[in-house]
């Protein structure tokens, strides 16, 4: 049975890294630091405000592809690789016994997915037919 894993764009908090240069005019050198933020703050000792760089965060838009192929990878010895389309999506072919679990664990891993009910009712041993609970005799008589 084929299921088509869908990547898509999530929204993320990334750790940001920037290049920050000051001049500091005691030792008259330009100084480099890396980080997310650079933050001033007062020094009683030099009588001055100092620069210090600290940790940030930001939201970022990043496609959900490399988990998908992370998953995949996790998971070859259970699933059969169809088709890939780098960055949009990858099919893979699965027994239709394991759907369930499978679903549940793509759940578990927020990975987008489709596959056709048609194709997973021919393949799946249940071929009963579900009733409706619409359709099913009422246990309750109606009142006039």
């Amino acid at each position: 049975m084929e299921i088509i894993l869908r990547s898509t764009n999530r929204r993320i908090k990334k750790k940001m890294i920037r290049d920050f240069y000051w001049y500091d005019p005691d030792t008259q050198q330009r100084l480099h630091g890396r980080g997310g933020q650079m933050v001033f703050f007062y020094d009683k000792t030099k009588q001055k405000s100092v620069p210090r760089i600290v940790d940030s965060e930001e939201w970022v838009y990043e496609n959900s592809y490399p988990d998908i192929l992370k998953w995949v990878e996790t998971h070859k010895n259970e699933v059969e690789v169809i088709h890939t389309a780098p960055n949009h999506y990858i099919a893979i072919d699965v027994n239709a016994s394991d759907l369930t679990e499978l679903i549940e664990d793509l759940y578990r891993h927020k990975i987008a997915y489709d596959y056709d009910d048609k194709e997973f009712k021919e393949q799946s041993e249940d071929k009963t037919e579900r009733k409706i609970w619409q359709n099913s005799p009422s246990k309750w008589q109606i009142q006039h």
